[in-house]
């Protein structure tokens, strides 16, 4: 049985009562419902300035709804926000922050440099360096995207829901492991099509009767922690042994087509992706501790599943120039295949040589600090950076 890993509310811009109210209603009617719920989240409409914002009252909410996480997206306008992103983070232990790093294809490199410094700064909020967790870097995302820390609101008083999606394919690969791959799609799709239109049916109940909108799913193939929660698990039953060899891009597709095909018959937002986190998949962990992971290789994926380069710590030595080069690598991949991807670095101490978290430990694991290579891209003295548009 299929999991919903979040059910996210997304904020208008202007707070009230009324809102709130709404929200509680709903927190308590899926409750009822038969599919367990794992976190409910919060999202923000992307601030520009560090005036008359409503976070103490969310952060009031969420504490007295056992809501775990509430999502602020940053655009920065002003060198001021870098510094305000930094006190919410440390003042608010629930809040995310995301950096607009792209929008509309166009690449804000400033933005992307003032995330690269705030990043390292929030690393060392706490000895064991884990608030990155908490700070990503959005390229063209687009609203109402449930998965943090790349939430946003539109602006609408509506849902989305995150999808948990990984132990259900799992398993069903296992039982049917006897079937060729077209065979194989096809007992995924009706197994879980079936249970994604349970979940519909009850958020379209909910929708009509509280007049909040639902925007729709993420099915996003996301890692957890449990046991048949590995991506890398699923990879290695379509045949896939080795995380950097042959086939993994195909394997990678196959399992990314048959997500975005739910698209075609429920509503969908967000990624809808195979998600290559490192931090959050043990068996991919057990990989970079063994023979290693390549960022590469990370990367040359983002052009097939739904992130970029999410959840990899490095030291906070790293060259700001190098770790830019791996981002501009994200960016290029994102605007030029019109396709939503993210950043998540997590700086650590360079005496370290593994990570050692233990807050939010059902959804981090452990693992070898990365080094990155030294490439430089020449991005200096460029505020903004679009591709030509082709005829």
């Amino acid at each position: 049985m299929i999991n919903i890993r979040t059910i996210t509310y997304n904020l208008p811009k202007k707070l009230n009562s009324k809102i709130f109210d709404t929200i509680h209603n709903c927190i308590e009617s899926w409750k009822d419902f038969d599919y367990f719920v794992r976190t409910v989240r919060i999202s923000t409409y992307p601030i520009e300035n560090s005036e008359a914002n409503d976070f103490e009252q969310i952060n009031d909410f969420c504490i007295n709804h056992n809501i775990r996480w509430f999502s602020i997206p940053v655009r920065i306008k002003e060198d001021s926000l870098v510094s305000y992103s930094y006190s919410l983070l440390k003042k608010y232990d629930r809040a995310f922050v995301n950096i607009e790093g792209a929008k509309d294809n166009i690449m804000f490199f400033g933005s992307i440099d003032k995330y690269i410094k705030l990043m390292k700064k929030v690393g060392k909020l706490s000895l064991d360096g884990n608030d990155n967790f908490r700070l990503g870097l959005s390229i063209n995302i687009k609203d109402n995207t449930p998965f943090f820390p790349f939430a946003q609101s539109s602006g609408e008083n509506s849902f989305s829901i995150g999808l948990e999606l990984t132990e259900e394919i799992n398993e069903i690969i296992s039982k049917y492991n006897n079937l060729n791959l077209d065979e194989m799609r096809k007992k995924i799709i009706k197994k879980i099509d079936s249970q994604i239109t349970e979940i519909e049916k009850y958020a379209i109940q909910i929708e009509e009767k509280y007049h909040i909108k639902f925007c729709g799913f993420d099915f996003s193939l996301a890692p957890t922690l449990q046991k048949n929660g590995s991506i890398i698990s699923l990879i290695q039953k379509i045949g896939v042994k080795d995380f950097s060899g042959s086939g993994i891009m195909f394997a990678t597709a196959y399992l990314t087509n048959i997500l975005k095909s739910f698209g075609n018959k429920h509503r969908h937002v967000g990624f809808s992706g195979v998600m290559y986190s490192l931090l959050e998949d043990n068996k991919l962990c057990e990989i970079n501790n063994n023979q290693g992971v390549h960022l590469e290789d990370i990367i040359k994926l983002s052009t097939m599943c739904g992130c970029g380069i999410d959840m990899v710590p490095i030291y906070e030595n790293t060259n700001n120039d190098i770790i830019k080069s791996y981002i501009l690598d994200i960016c290029a991949i994102s605007c030029r295949l019109n396709k939503p991807l993210g950043i998540r670095f997590l700086s650590l101490n360079q005496k370290l040589k593994m990570t050692n978290f233990s807050k939010d430990s059902d959804f981090i694991a452990n693992t070898k600090i990365l080094n990155l290579n030294t490439n430089k891209v020449k991005g200096k003295d460029i505020n903004n950076f679009n591709f030509i548009k082709l005829k």
